[in-house]
């Protein structure tokens, strides 16, 4: 199936030319004084429930930092997230895995992702591949712990024993590795005082694809947005409860996201084709996946009751978490 929009590419790490480095040597130039190699060690608040300082361990040497906000945009195992004790209210519903490689010279064409869903390559999960116009190349895999018999490294080896996957990389020039944890789950509030929890700190990651760029991007534009209003004195709201209202379609995508996660744990490769031919067949009639979720949709439906006797089967094993989905939503 293939993207309406163009793949996004980011080059990570140390280099000159990675995220990282263009954005903090921009942040820079715009005045920021940024610090490399630095520890939280401790918020103290005032009676606002607001930071007034935070102390910052660099060097083998403490300091005092005064900030009118604090973004937390440190990860899975966020720093920022246990300090503000909005971890307390924590509920973790499971974890993703994922281990690949960078290189070049992948038997690829360039400027498309490839991904494969597949429960014997990747259990519960899916792999991906893909090379820019400039020769990067990427091949990784996520599992889901709960399925997998193997480490994510182990489960990575297995996965490019595949003909299909060996084929991809058979001359390529491996660089480097990688290895990663995703971990989804709910926060009660992602915001407090002047914090403001982002990306995977806030756990905004999709349980479902158990992936978080998207969410990254949208949930620090929107911190930005506020923190912007505030210093502004255009915004009549507080700074963390129009955060909180903000980011409430973020939160609800996450709630069906949980669901297909549960959902597609129970899925064999069987029923993986048969959604798969469902949605293709939709598609090549002109169903508009844009509006899958706001209207009844004649064209779906139709390929659904084609493919009756495998689609009878997946919803049988849908019903039990659908049921569970509409009783429990208040548990969100």
């Amino acid at each position: 199936m293939k993207s309406k929009i163009n793949d996004l590419y980011i080059k990570r790490g140390s280099d000159e030319d990675s995220f990282e480095r263009i954005c903090m040597n921009r942040a820079s130039d715009l005045g920021a004084r940024v610090v490399y190699n630095s520890k939280l060690v401790k918020f103290n608040w005032d009676k606002q429930n607001s930071v007034k300082n935070v102390i910052v361990e660099h060097n083998g040497k403490k300091s005092e930092i005064k900030p009118t906000f604090i973004i937390g945009a440190d990860g899975v195992n966020s720093n920022v997230l246990k300090l503000s004790g909005l971890s307390d209210s924590e509920k973790i519903f499971g974890e993703f895995y994922g281990y690949g490689i960078y290189g070049k010279d992948f038997n690829l064409p360039a400027d498309t992702t490839h991904v494969f869903f597949n429960r014997t390559i990747a259990p519960g999960g899916y792999l991906f591949t893909a090379k820019s116009k400039k020769n990067d190349c990427v091949l990784g895999i996520g599992i889901d712990p709960i399925l997998a018999k193997e480490n994510p490294k182990e489960s990575f080896n297995s996965a490019i024993s595949n003909k299909s996957i060996s084929e991809v990389i058979e001359n390529a020039v491996i660089k480097n590795n990688f290895i990663g944890l995703g971990r989804f789950g709910f926060l009660k509030k992602r915001a407090i005082g002047n914090i403001l929890l982002v990306g995977d700190a806030g756990r905004f990651g999709d349980p479902f694809l158990c992936y978080g760029v998207r969410q990254a991007i949208l949930s620090g534009y929107t911190a930005t947005k506020v923190c912007k209003s505030y210093l502004d004195s255009t915004s009549q709201v507080e700074p963390c409860k129009e955060y909180e209202l903000k980011t409430k379609s973020l939160i609800d995508e996450n709630k069906l996201g949980l669901l297909f996660r549960k959902t597609y744990r129970k899925f064999t490769n069987d029923d993986i084709d048969i959604i798969f031919k469902i949605l293709s067949e939709a598609l090549n009639d002109g169903l508009d996946l844009d509006d899958f979720y706001k209207r009844e949709n004649l064209l779906l439906i139709k390929h659904i009751l084609h493919n009756m006797k495998g689609s009878t089967k997946i919803c049988a094993k849908v019903l039990p978490n659908l049921v569970e989905y509409l009783l429990k939503i208040h548990h969100f």
